[in-house]
Formats: C-alpha cells, structure tokens, sequence
C-alpha cells in the first residue's frame, strides 16, 4: 500500500509525531491529497504548540486568508493584552531575555517594520478586512499592550491611515488613554496627523484640543516635541492654548524639536517655531518654571546657529535675559565656546551676568581685535 492510499485518520496520527512545522509543511507539499489532508493540521498544530504565532505573523504582513485558517483553528485571541500597569513597566525596563513582550493582535498590523501610512489599496483593503474578521470573531479592538497602549492609539502616533480608519469605523474607543494619560489626540498630534484625523477627533470625537496628559502635556507640547508644523497649526486654528505651560512650566515653544530620539531641534524647526511665535502668540521670551527661555536653550544646548539668529533678529528674543540661575544666554554659549553665537549676541547688545570674568574675557577674545 502506497502512503497516499491510507486512510486520512492514519495520515494525521502519522503527522502528529513530527516535531515542527516545517517537517509538517513539507510532508504536506509532498502531493495534492497530502496537502489537502494536512493544511488544517498544520493550523491547529501552530495554536496548540506555537501559542498561534502564525496568526501575529498573518497580521503583520496583511496575510488576509492565513488568519481565516487561524480563525477556523481556533487561534487564541486574547494573547498579549495587558492591563497590569506595573507588568508593563517592568517589561519595558528588564532586559529582553528576562520577561517576554507581546501584543494584542491588532497591533500586529501596524508594527511590521515597513508597513507605511499609504499602502497600496490592496494591502489597505486586506488590513482593514483582517480588522473586521478579528473583530467578527470575538478580538478585543481596544485590548491594551505596553504602557497600556491601544492600537488605536499607536497608529494614531505613527499616522498608519490603512490602520487608524478601520478601527474606528469597527468601534475602537476614540477615549482611550495609555499608562502616561496619552490620549489618541496627543499621538496624533505627536504623529503628524493629517488635518482630517485631527478634525475626526476634536469634533465628531469631541476630544479636548487643550486636553493634558499626567506631566500636564497638551497636544501641542506633543506635536512641538516631533516639530510637526501642521498639526501645530491646526490645533491652535482650532483652539489649542500654545501658551498653555506643563508641570514643569514649559511651554510647547520650550519642547520643539526635544524627545528621546531627538534631544536637541535641527534647523528644519524653525518654520514650527514661527508658527507658535506668531499664530499661537508665543513670548519669544517666555521663560519656564526656572526663567530658561528659548534663547537660553538654544545656547545651553548648542542648537543650530540658524535658530538663534532667528530668535534675536527675526522675532526679538532678549539677549540680556537671565533665568532663575541669573545667566544670560551669553553664559551659556561661553561655556559651549559658541563663538558664532557670541558674536551674534553681542552684535545686537548683549551683556553678560554679573561677575562673570570668563564670559567677558572670551568675549574680549572673540571681539576685542575686532572679531573673527
């Protein structure tokens, strides 16, 4: 008897004692009967030895018909939800090894490195079947991950349209707030939304445009962190207070540019600037909780010289101006030996703090043969 000529339930016992499923998957492309045979099996087998990671793997790459197999096999869910807020804390800061991160699945659709805000109408069309397949078959579309993020609003952050849309129109919560008091209307902000997705959110979502997070953080401080000027101006056409100061006094003009991956803004910034200087009626000389101004950052931390010429020539920022420390933006660049920027503050009448010898004798330096 040829293998092909057993029975079916003597194929699948056969099967069962293979030990992957690639050893599996080959064996059922050795013919057409063995592989109509043994394609369900290679499903069920994913779910109960593989904690359905072929169902993660479908959603990433918008594999529409591989997750109506994992459906049909029972695929589990409901993995990687997270509502421990001290789980999520320790993940995030243990190495990687120790505790295993996962996800709920809808954010398996938008994490796939690659995946882009504009995907072709197919791939779009497949993510947001996928969506409603999930959503058909019990998946929670706001099951929370890390820092109790949604979905929602992680495609929010990241301005994925071919994701955000969908999981709206399936009855994703527009209210949601992550571990940080995030809302949809912060990552979208923060994300470089479009005027369209901000609109959604304010007026048929009802979002607060001056809403703040746990540090006091408005959508504007989020959007100026990431130097969106778009959403920057959107959101004070619509409201949004740019003078409106966090918990530690700093308004959105004090974070431009400032996140983790990016701790200091680039000369791309300034158009964000002018914005909040002069559609959001920003004080170029605004100082935060401590009198640090603009100006003082932009010494402090070597920012590109093209924004403290805007800051003086441009919009008047005060060159004398002296923050809780008593230093003048001129104490800083001494200290950075910014001669450029020395030279500039002098040029337009800066002085230094008092009794500050180093700063004079640098400047004596720079200016005193009569400049560089």
């Amino acid at each position: 008897m040829i293998l092909t000529d057993l029975p079916n339930e003597l194929i699948l016992e056969t099967v069962s004692f293979f030990d992957s499923e690639v050893d599996i998957n080959a064996f059922a492309r050795a013919c057409k009967k063995l592989y109509s045979v043994l394609n369900p099996s290679l499903y069920r087998y994913n779910v109960q030895h593989h904690e359905s990671s072929a169902l993660q793997w479908a959603a990433k790459l918008a594999r529409r018909a591989t997750v109506e197999h994992m459906l049909h096999a029972r695929a589990d869910l409901h993995a990687g939800a997270q509502t421990d807020q001290d789980y999520t804390l320790a993940a995030l800061r243990a190495p990687k090894s120790t505790i295993p991160i996962d996800y709920p699945i809808f954010h398996y659709l938008i994490k796939e490195q690659g995946v882009t805000a504009e995907p072709d109408e197919q791939e779009a069309a497949d993510r947001a079947a996928i969506i409603r397949l999930l959503v058909k078959n019990g998946a929670d579309i706001n099951a929370r991950g890390l820092m109790l993020k949604s979905a929602l609003l992680v495609s929010a952050s990241r301005a994925n349209y071919a994701v955000f849309w969908p999981l709206i129109e399936n009855g994703a919560d527009i209210n949601t707030v992550d571990y940080d008091g995030t809302t949809v209307l912060h990552a979208a902000a923060a994300g470089g939304c479009c005027d369209a997705v901000l609109q959604y959110l304010i007026t048929t979502g009802g979002l607060d445009v001056n809403v703040r997070d746990k540090e006091e953080k408005t959508p504007l401080h989020y959007a100026a962190e990431k130097a969106q000027t778009s959403a920057l101006r959107f959101l004070i056409k619509n409201g949004g207070d740019a003078n409106a100061a966090d918990i530690y006094g700093k308004l959105p003009s004090h974070t431009m540019g400032m996140d983790l991956a990016t701790p200091r803004p680039d000369a791309s910034a300034l158009p964000a600037f002018r914005v909040l200087f002069t559609d959001g009626g920003v004080d170029i000389n605004a100082g935060n909780r401590r009198g640090t101004t603009v100006l003082h950052l932009a010494a402090k931390h070597a920012w590109p010289i093209a924004l403290s010429e805007a800051f003086v020539i441009e919009f008047g920022a005060d060159v004398n101006a002296k923050n809780a420390r008593w230093k003048t933006a001129a104490d800083y660049a001494n200290e950075k030996n910014a001669r450029h920027l020395l030279r500039l503050l002098r040029d337009h009448g800066a002085g230094t703090s008092h009794g500050n010898h180093d700063v004079e004798e640098n400047l004596e330096q720079v200016f005193g043969d009569g400049g560089m």
